[in-house]
């Protein structure tokens, strides 16, 4: 578990599938802190104690595990623990709400015009349905299922569903797709197995290189280079389950596997191969 709300802890420590990032916070008696969410909505829950909490400079209020707060992209949070607190959270990407939004048909009202891209949040129940959903993630996560990223996107689906049906949540869901930034990274999700530069980006969304990278780095926490390392890390780290180095490396737009093998070991601290092996996974 996290024990702070470092962004560098939180994506080598988080769990990542292609629509969702699992974070477990494991938080002493009396800790205070402050946090953002970066690029995506985040569902926080509570597993254990409570939280205090101050939301974008709004209202001071605590929250428990029979609850949950649904924070847009680029929200601010004081907080503090009364006691020790354990937490999930989800950060779930555009993508995800895009697509299953279009797949149902919901009652409800997706004008934006008067919804702020700041000053949002939503308090919920977590019960039925919702907690149903979180709860198998959960323990799919927890499993030795070798297919268990494809499974927690298929239940992330039904999730974004039973959110979707709340009323006050689409508004915060939906986020800003068309933000420069939300543009670029889709476009490094979507790309992956090929080599992708500053220079490629900032002119995708037709800024300068230089406004473009200090925009990125202030709504996702990296500079580009760093979130595209870290991206296609993190999708090593999975692939190795079912390819073999050379494959991954390939795949994910290396064109030298030495490099790759360097790379991994600088997250992971073994090779990509020795990560392989001790996680009992079959090489090639």
């Amino acid at each position: 578990m996290i024990q702070n709300f470092s962004r560098n802890l939180e994506v080598m420590d988080g769990f990542e599938t292609n629509h969702l990032r699992l974070l477990y916070y494991d938080l002493p008696d009396q800790f205070t802190d402050t946090y953002k969410s970066y690029e995506y909505v985040r569902l926080c829950t509570i597993l254990d104690g409570e939280k205090q909490v101050k939301i974008n400079d709004g209202s001071e209020f605590t929250y428990t595990k029979d609850q949950f707060v649904l924070l847009p992209s680029h929200s601010h949070v004081d907080m503090h623990m009364n006691s020790n607190t354990k937490a999930l959270v989800l950060e779930m990407n555009n993508k995800l709400v895009e697509s299953v939004a279009e797949q149902v048909s919901l009652d409800f009202d997706t004008d934006l015009t008067n919804s702020s891209f700041y000053d949002n949040m939503f308090l919920g129940s977590n019960q039925g349905a919702l907690k149903f959903d979180i709860d198998k993630i959960v323990a799919t996560y927890m499993s030795e299922d070798k297919n268990k990223s494809f499974l927690i996107d298929l239940t992330a689906q039904k999730l974004v569903y039973e959110l979707l049906k709340m009323k006050g949540t689409h508004h915060i869901l939906h986020g800003e797709k068309n933000h420069p930034i939300a543009i670029a990274i889709a476009y490094i999700r979507e790309n992956l197995n090929k080599p992708i530069t500053v220079k490629e980006l900032s002119w995708l969304v037709n800024m300068s290189e230089s406004n473009f990278s200090r925009q990125f780095k202030n709504v996702t926490g990296f500079s580009p280079n760093e979130y595209v390392r870290n991206f296609k890390l993190n999708r090593a780290e999975e692939m190795l389950k079912t390819k073999n180095v050379t494959e991954v490396c390939y795949e994910l737009g290396y064109e030298n596997v030495s490099y790759f093998i360097r790379l991994f070991k600088q997250r992971y601290g073994k090779t990509p191969k020795q990560y392989a092996m001790m996680s009992s996974i079959k090489v090639d």
